[in-house]
């Protein structure tokens, strides 16, 4: 959920009998509907931003089965038109979104985590520019397991801070203990 502009905005998804769908659900002050968007893909919604030019932001996973999901990022204008839905990452692995945030170039950053070749998932982040084209990715190899990198936040001079509420991490005397992650990325 996000308050912004006067307006309420609710990202999540929905079973029907086929899949797994997402939507966005746009609210006034007095909790008319305003607008609402629906995707026909199988997809999950998971975070909703607004922007500097008051634009609607979605992030999430786009694929329902594990092995073939893949970041997703969708913009709509004030008004609820969809400008893009794009996808990023591997489709032969699992990728999900959980965070978005807007860098001061004016593109986005999505942050969620990648199950790497052994099952273990690290956190993974990619930058765009303002139409959603991909300018970089960077997976954080920490450990055995880890949290999604469900949190990101831009300071005003552009940095990057990510981080993971849960790492798994091996003492050498064999002894496992949880840690928390943070990162901070110009």
């Amino acid at each position: 959920i996000e308050f912004a502009n006067g307006q309420t905005k609710v990202v999540g998804f929905f079973n029907d009998t086929v899949t797994t769908r997402p939507f966005i659900l746009v609210l006034d002050n007095n909790l008319n509907m305003v607008w609402i968007d629906t995707f026909l893909i199988k997809a999950s919604n998971y975070a909703v931003v607004s922007d500097y030019n008051q634009n609607t932001l979605t992030c999430g996973w786009f694929g329902e089965t594990t092995g073939d999901q893949q970041f997703y990022l969708s913009k709509y204008s004030q008004n609820g038109v969809r400008i893009f839905q794009k996808k990023y990452g591997n489709a032969n692995t699992n990728e999900k979104a959980y965070s978005i945030s807007q860098a001061p170039d004016g593109g986005y950053v999505l942050s969620g985590y990648r199950v790497n070749g052994n099952s273990d998932s690290n956190p993974y982040l990619i930058k765009t520019d303002s139409n959603g084209v991909l300018e970089w990715d960077k997976e954080f190899e920490l450990s055995d397991w880890s949290e999604p990198a469900a949190i990101n936040q831009i300071d005003s001079l552009g940095n990057i801070y990510v981080g993971s509420a849960k790492v798994t991490v091996k003492k050498n005397n064999g002894s496992i203990f949880l840690a928390s992650w943070l990162s901070k990325l110009n």
